[in-house]
C-alpha cells in the first residue's frame, strides 16, 4: 500500500520512497494490476495546462509516458482509468468539470506510445451533466461509455475499436477484474442529473445483458469500487437507509454487508485494494 511518498510492503514490512512529494505535486497515484507497479499523474502549472503521466516501479526510476489533458479549477484534466502491467496498458481519459469526457487514450506502459486515442462530443449546456461519462476495465481492455443524452451505455472493445454490447437505460460505474461484469445504475436520459447516476446499482453480465444482482431497494452506490484480483468478485461502498457500508458481491449473485457505518474507512480501503 501507498501512504504519501512511501509504499509499505505489507507481507515484509519493508518501506520504498517514491520520487516525488505526494502531498504537492501529483494529484493521482493508481496501483497496477501486479500490485507492484504505479501509474501517476502530475498537473502541470498553469490554468489549461496538461498533466504529466508516469509509469513507476517503487525503487527505480519513474518512466514518463507523455502530457495529456488540460487541467484548472474544478477540472480534474488527465485522468487514469486503468493501469496494467499484465497487458502493458495505462488508458487514460481527459475529464471536465461533471465528470464528463473528452479524450480517451491507451498508452504503452513502457514506451508511452499511443496505442488508441478517442474523442467524444461535448455539449453546449452550462447546467447539470454533459457529455459521456467513461470508465476502463482493470486490464484495460474495455471501456464503457455512458451517453448523458441516452441514459445508456456503449460497452466497447479497445483492440478493434469495435462495440460489443449497448445496456439501455444504465450508467456503468466500473468493472470486475477481467471486464466481464459492470456496476451499474438505473439512467434517464436527462442532462440535468448531477454527478451520475447511483441509486439501485446492480451487476451486470454485459455478454448475456444478464443482471447477476440487485442492490436492496433505495440503495445508493457511493463512488468507491474495487474488483477482486484474478477473480469476478466487486467491493463497493452502499447506502442503505441510514447505513453506510462495504459491500462484497460475487459472480454467482450473492451480495452481503462486511462492515457497516464506515463511510470514511470505504473511501480508504476501496481506494486502496
Amino acid at each position: 500500500m501507498a501512504i504519501g511518498d512511501t509504499v509499505y510492503d505489507t507481507s515484509s514490512g519493508a518501506t520504498t520512497s517514491l520520487q516525488f512529494d505526494a502531498t504537492t505535486t501529483y494529484v493521482s497515484v493508481t496501483w497496477a494490476d501486479d500490485s507492484r507497479h504505479l501509474c501517476l499523474s502530475r498537473p502541470l502549472p498553469g490554468q489549461g495546462s496538461p498533466s504529466e503521466i508516469s509509469y513507476d516501479l517503487p525503487g527505480s526510476p519513474a518512466v514518463v509516458l507523455g502530457r495529456f489533458g488540460s487541467q484548472g479549477q474544478q477540472v480534474p484534466g488527465a485522468t487514469i482509468l486503468a493501469c496494467s502491467a499484465t497487458s502493458n496498458r495505462v488508458v487514460v481519459a481527459n475529464v471536465g468539470a461533471m465528470n464528463d469526457t473528452s479524450e480517451v487514450w491507451v498508452l504503452d506502459a513502457t514506451t508511452g506510445a499511443v496505442q488508441y486515442h478517442r474523442t467524444y462530443p461535448t455539449t453546449t449546456k452550462t447546467n447539470g451533466n454533459i457529455g459521456v461519462f467513461v470508465v476502463a476495465s482493470p486490464d484495460g481492455q474495455y471501456l464503457a461509455e455512458t451517453d448523458a443524452a441516452t441514459g445508456s451505455a456503449t460497452i466497447r472493445r479497445i483492440a478493434g475499436d469495435s462495440v460489443v454490447a449497448r445496456l439501455s437505460g444504465m450508467e456503468v460505474h466500473g468493472f470486475s477484474w477481467h471486464g466481464d461484469l459492470v456496476l451499474a445504475a438505473p439512467r434517464p436520459p436527462d442532462f440535468s442529473l448531477v454527478n451520475g447516476s447511483t441509486t439501485d446499482p446492480v451487476v451486470i453480465d454485459w455478454r448475456t445483458g444478464t443482471t447477476v444482482w440487485r442492490s436492496p431497494a433505495g440503495a445508493n452506490f457511493g463512488g468507491r469500487l474495487a474488483a477482486q484480483p484474478g477473480g469476478e468478485g466487486i467491493a463497493l461502498d452502499l447506502g442503505v437507509g441510514q447505513h453506510w457500508g462495504i459491500w462484497l458481491v460475487g459472480a454467482d449473485g450473492r451480495g452481503r454487508a462486511v462492515d457497516q457505518d464506515v463511510q470514511f474507512l470505504v473511501t480508504v480501503l476501496i481506494g486502496l485494494v
